[in-house]
């Protein structure tokens, strides 16, 4: 438990640090601009009207991230349940900013994580609850990757490979090499493009046969590691990796 909450403060640290960089985009003027995002509220009721603007005008906003980063630093060495809690607040209040997930599934992913992070917490006398909340995460992340593979496979460009030549060639350097590897190597590409489908499909499989634990969290860090260097998803390698503690205690757990 203790090494998810630090992997996830890490996770929020990064996340809340970019948020800020993006000030210029949310703050004042354009589409995210809270003055926009007001109108959506304008038949709330007055005191939902009232926390909205008391939270995420933009001002506001930044007090909220800032906290929300020295929040993360302490739970990164004093998981108290009142700051895991106000992690899941801010989170979700953010998610309000931006009229839902800013990144997808690595901010869904950091919800869950921090959902069961604080339920545990609060209920860290009870040892049912706590598996429970472990379990959460785990199914969670399991499930996340089937579903990715489910619908990739659905997709005629990943069945043929011809998807993973263009995620090369929108990477953030100018020139690709993994896309001119992959351009001049059909066969290569179908067969990565396959690796990467029958291991999402078959991910589930750790809960059921614990000795390919290593074999799948290894892969799934090198896969997460790769899409962080070539297309700097750093969102998604910290979300993904806090789940992995949980999956290996429910890879080690016996029924009594």
């Amino acid at each position: 438990m203790v090494l998810i909450e630090q992997i996830i403060a890490v996770a929020v640290f990064f996340q809340t640090i970019e948020l800020l960089q993006l000030k210029p985009i949310w703050s004042n003027q354009g589409i995210w601009s809270f003055d926009v995002l007001k109108k959506e509220y304008q038949y709330a009721p007055a005191v939902i009207r009232i926390l909205m603007e008391s939270v995420l005008k933009e001002r506001y906003f930044s007090f909220l991230l800032i906290l929300r980063l020295l929040a993360s630093m302490i739970v990164f060495f004093y998981p108290d349940p009142a700051v895991l809690l106000f992690l899941l607040a801010s989170t979700l209040l953010i998610s309000v900013r931006w009229r839902g997930t800013f990144n997808g599934g690595s901010d869904f992913m950091t919800l869950i994580v921090l959902s069961g992070l604080s339920v545990a917490a609060l209920f860290k006398a009870h040892a049912d609850i706590v598996k429970a909340c472990l379990w959460y995460i785990a199914l969670q992340s399991c499930s996340s990757y089937f579903v990715s593979g489910i619908t990739k496979l659905k997709r005629k460009n990943w069945r043929t490979g011809a998807a993973l030549t263009g995620f090369a060639k929108e990477t953030i350097y100018e020139t690709s090499a993994l896309f001119l590897f992959l351009e001049k190597q059909p066969f290569m590409r179908l067969l990565i493009s396959w690796f990467i489908l029958i291991f999402e499909l078959t991910f589930p499989l750790v809960l059921i046969i614990p000795a390919l634990f290593p074999f799948y969290i290894g892969f799934a860090f090198v896969f997460h590691m790769a899409n962080f260097y070539v297309f700097g998803l750093n969102r998604f390698l910290f979300a993904w990796v806090a789940t992995y503690p949980a999956i290996y205690y429910c890879t080690s757990f016996k029924l009594q």
